[in-house]
């Protein structure tokens, strides 16, 4: 979970939390599916999941919906490039 700022009323910042719940990556640093735990498909899959596919893992392209829910999402999906380094 991420710290309250500076300045923010706990009932606000409750709030805020409840409110951006589903924009928050799921799964832990370091899960599989091909996360690598960077962060970098997070906001990818949770957009195909938000928008009715139940496992970003294994897209089927035949399938309308799926290809559809890519479309929407394609702004978010990472682009190949060179690994972050800590």
């Amino acid at each position: 979970m991420f710290a309250k700022p500076e300045g923010v009323d706990d009932s606000t910042w409750q709030k805020a939390q409840e409110a951006c719940s589903s924009l928050r990556p799921s799964g832990r640093p370091g899960g599989g599916n091909g996360n690598r735990g960077d962060g970098r498909n997070a906001a990818f899959e949770n957009c195909l999941k938000e928008n009715g596919v139940a496992d970003p893992s294994k897209l089927d392209t035949n399938d309308a919906a799926t290809e559809k829910a890519v479309e929407t999402c394609q702004v978010l999906r990472p682009t190949a490039g060179a690994t972050p380094t800590a």
